[in-house]
């Protein structure tokens, strides 16, 4: 026959059953407010990130809208007008923080706000993926095409591609 069980031992057992239901509760609320803190983390970095990309938005908008300004100059309609062109690629380049080229249709550089007059000027690269440069000259439109390196600096840059037109026909193109 089993042994009695003594009371030190019986109450003993008789708290930890009372105290099971607690810690079960205590550790469900504990994964539950884990669950919330990650949630909450998840929502606020998607609110970041949309964030990040309206801001991007609305700086790639503003520097295609001051592009079409300068594809829409006379002095980006005149090819004897590169010097006026390119004091005034200069001054967006000051403005906006980012540099112009001029290029033709057969991707080389006319001008560059990035390169002193006189210097040469590279011919373009086609990058992989989506060209800002070949979608304006199809389109007739402002183009914004994929990452790739610049031919002058070598860094990495997204293109902004505006096409300055001659008599309704895309005669060159403002990157």
């Amino acid at each position: 026959m089993a042994a009695p069980m003594s009371l030190q031992r019986y109450l003993t057992l008789l708290i930890w059953l009372c105290l099971l239901p607690l810690l079960a509760l205590g550790l469900s609320l504990a994964v539950d407010h884990v669950h919330d803190v990650n949630r909450d983390s998840a929502e606020s970095a998607t609110r970041l990130a949309l964030s990040a990309a309206a801001l991007v938005d609305r700086s790639l908008e503003a520097r295609q809208g001051a592009l079409q300004v300068l594809a829409a100059s006379p002095a980006a309609q005149d090819p004897a007008r590169l010097t006026d062109l390119r004091d005034q690629a200069v001054a967006y380049a000051q403005a906006l923080g980012t540099h112009v080229g001029l290029v033709d249709l057969q991707g080389q550089l006319q001008m560059s706000s990035h390169v002193a007059p006189g210097q040469p000027l590279p011919r373009l690269n086609t990058p992989e993926g989506v060209s800002a440069l070949a979608q304006a000259q199809r389109s007739g439109k402002p183009a914004v095409g994929d990452l790739f390196p610049s031919p002058v600096s070598g860094r990495p840059l997204v293109a902004l591609a505006a096409p300055v037109l001659h008599a309704g026909n895309v005669g060159a193109l403002l990157l």
